[in-house]
């Protein structure tokens, strides 16, 4: 079964909050971080009044690849995965999920012209697991199912950063990743994977019991195209679902 890169479909971007045909700003109150599957993230969310998170939604779904569509005449977003579906519409605390009506507590808004949408109730409704700790002001969501890790994962050689992939690995994939990284970059580009060019563009994936399929659609600025397959076997370790080895099949292929 194919599961598209957008997993965790674009969400955030859903709903502006309007009064009279007008976008509300608010005033933030804190600005926590956010780490999502142990990696720290460079956008910025805001604690509002109420006490509700919110964060800005292009910035959430660059980092987790996500895409969902809009409708501009309706101001309504609906994203899907193979196991939810969710719809919201502008100005509307009532949102679809799965097609039942659900409530939310903190209404979408616009902020200083930005978009920012309510950060818990989106990462559960996709199956995310949210903690708040509140004396450092950090939020750490973590994704624990194969298609949400697969997309990381795969996210994480589209930004070069090896890191997110580091965090997933099984005792075993950590010391061979570790071992080939300072064979090839050294002590200091021990997390900086893949390469310049070609650069990764788009990537899908299907998933089979344990294992996942990756094939990334790759591009050279003459320009020039190429796709790389790989397999990623999954196993529970310590309670929880890590990758203990991959593969890469081919690497590079021309696409005609």
């Amino acid at each position: 079964m194919k599961r598209s890169a957008f997993l965790l479909s674009g969400l955030l971007c859903s709903s502006l909050l309007w009064t009279n045909g007008q976008a509300v700003e608010a005033t933030p109150v804190d600005h926590p971080t956010i780490v999502i599957n142990g990696t720290q993230q460079t956008l910025q969310g805001i604690i509002t009044p109420s006490g509700h998170t919110l964060v800005p939604f292009k910035e959430f779904f660059a980092v987790l690849n996500m895409k969902a569509t809009f409708n501009n005449d309706t101001k309504t977003v609906v994203a899907t995965n193979d196991h939810t579906t969710l719809s919201l519409t502008a100005g509307k605390k009532a949102v679809l999920l799965n097609g039942k009506e659900v409530q939310l507590q903190q209404a979408p808004q616009i902020i200083n012209g930005r978009m920012y949408v309510n950060l818990r109730f989106i990462a559960e409704s996709f199956g995310g697991t949210v903690q708040f700790d509140q004396q450092q002001r950090g939020i750490s969501i973590e994704f624990h199912d194969i298609e949400s890790l697969t997309a990381i994962w795969a996210n994480a050689l589209k930004t070069r950063d090896g890191m997110p992939r580091y965090q997933m690995m099984s005792d075993k994939a950590k010391e061979r990743f570790m071992q080939e990284q300072l064979h090839v970059n050294g002590e200091e580009g021990k997390f900086v994977i893949g390469v310049s060019s070609p650069w990764v563009v788009a990537f899908d994936f299907t998933i089979d019991d344990m294992t996942a399929t990756i094939t990334y659609k790759t591009t050279t600025s003459e320009p020039a195209f190429y796709q790389t397959k790989e397999i990623l076997t999954f196993i529970e370790e310590n309670g929880q679902l890590v990758v203990d080895d991959y593969q890469t099949i081919f690497e590079d292929q021309p696409i005609n």
